[in-house]
Order: C-alpha cells, then sequence, then structure tokens
C-alpha cells in the first residue's frame, strides 16, 4: 500500500492510539470503562486542543519577532533533575470550600504526581495559599522527592518563606512552619510565577472545588489537565523572552 495519511491524520491516530492506552489504565486500575465512543470524542477533542496550542506557540513567536513583546510568563521547565511542583489555591465562598491543587512535573514537562484536595475555607488568601504550599511539601515529602521547586503565583507567600528571617505579621506562625518544612531538605526552594504559567495548578480548581474527597494522580493525570499539559510542553522550548 502506497498511499501515506496526512500529517493530520497521522496526529489524530497517535492521539486516540494513547488515549486507547489510557482506557486500558483506566479499567485496570479505577475499575472504569471508557466506551470507544467517548474515546473518540475525547481524541478529537485532545486534537483541536492541540492545533489550537500549535497555533497559540506560531503566534508567540511571530508576535516576538514582529512586535517585540516581552514574555516569559509561561511554564518554564525546571533545570537538570530538579522537579517543579506548581501549586495553587481557588475558594467557593457561598459553599465555603477551599480547593488546593498541585502539579509535579520533571525538565521533560512529564507529569510525576497532582493531587486536588477540598478543605473547608474559614480564612484570607494569603492562608489559603500557605495552605496549597503546605499540601505540596506535604505530597513530595511523602513521594521522597528531594529535589524540588515549589513555585505559584502567590508572590507574598513565596516570597516570604523564602526569606531567611522571622516574620511579624499575623499570619507568622504559618509562614514559620512552612519555613521549617522547606529548611528540612537541603535542594527544596519556592518560586513565583505568574498565573499564565499556573494554568495547570488552577484548572484542577475545577474538580477540588466540585469534589467531595481528596484526589491523587501518578504519571498520568485527569482528562482536565492533559491538553492544557501539552500546551505547556510546546512552549518549554520556545524562546518568547525576546
Amino acid at each position: 500500500m502506497n498511499s501515506k495519511l496526512s500529517t493530520e491524520y497521522l496526529e489524530i491516530v497517535v492521539i486516540i492510539m494513547r488515549n486507547i492506552w489510557y482506557r486500558r489504565n483506566k479499567y485496570v486500575f479505577d475499575k472504569k470503562f471508557l466506551d470507544p465512543a467517548s474515546v473518540l470524542q475525547v481524541s478529537l477533542s485532545g486534537w483541536e486542543e492541540f492545533k489550537l496550542a500549535t497555533g497559540r506557540k506560531e503566534g508567540a513567536i511571530n508576535q516576538c519577532v514582529k512586535r517585540g513583546v516581552v514574555g516569559g510568563k509561561e511554564w518554564k521547565k525546571p533545570i537538570g533533575s530538579k522537579l517543579k511542583a506548581n501549586f495553587d489555591a481557588a475558594i467557593d465562598v457561598s459553599s465555603k470550600k477551599l480547593g488546593i491543587r498541585v502539579v509535579i512535573r520533571d525538565d521533560r514537562g512529564e507529569l510525576v504526581a497532582a493531587c486536588s484536595a477540598i478543605r473547608v475555607f474559614n480564612s484570607v488568601a494569603f492562608v489559603v495559599e500557605c495552605y496549597a504550599l503546605w499540601e505540596a511539601m506535604v505530597l513530595c515529602e511523602e513521594l521522597g522527592l528531594g529535589t524540588v521547586i515549589f513555585e505559584g503565583d502567590a508572590k507574598g507567600v513565596t516570597e516570604a518563606v523564602s526569606k531567611e528571617e522571622k516574620n511579624d505579621s499575623c499570619w507568622g506562625h504559618l509562614v514559620e512552619g512552612l519555613q521549617q518544612k522547606l529548611g528540612m531538605f537541603d535542594r527544596w526552594e519556592t518560586g513565583f510565577v505568574h498565573r499564565e504559567g499556573n494554568e495547570v495548578a488552577h484548572q484542577l480548581a475545577k474538580l477540588a472545588l466540585h469534589g467531595e474527597c481528596d484526589m491523587y494522580w501518578v504519571e498520568e493525570g485527569p482528562d482536565l489537565i492533559t491538553n492544557q499539559l501539552l500546551i505547556d510542553k510546546l512552549y518549554m522550548d520556545t524562546d518568547t523572552s525576546c
């Protein structure tokens, strides 16, 4: 047979094959069966997101070349053997729910682990972001991850924890607890990232705020963040900082 698949059809086939494997793992480990129609629907939706992500990447490059726009807000891969744990928190005041999300990735942008936790909301934004960072540290500690950058878009929290000095604010005890946990590991550090670079963790809010229990994933995350993980991987090897 001499005929060849077009690039678009080949992309779709690859995504379908990946989701067939995911379907098998879903059944083996979670005892959840996805019918063939659902696999096809998810695959086509993923392909559309892939095309959109590709267009965004090319657009970012062209925009930098033509307009000299300063970028650098996208997710950046960790260097060498380091892992990056992105954390975020969201609140639903009406239901008094606090959603906490943690996404851990390696230097290739591959998912190492993720969690979506639900807590009772009864405080201010600074405190809930402290809770989110704490959950990220606990998860990494339980997984035995010793070289980690904890990255979030709550600049006040990441800066307070990274300072080697006492915090005299009313939430100083929370900061001190985080500093002590951070100090337990020589190769742990904190960092700030803009919301654009923390989108995967932010998207897990849809699970956290609508869930009834904590959820954890290793190597394979929920379908909700699969496409954003792909988008971040497309950006991470592209210099859009101009």
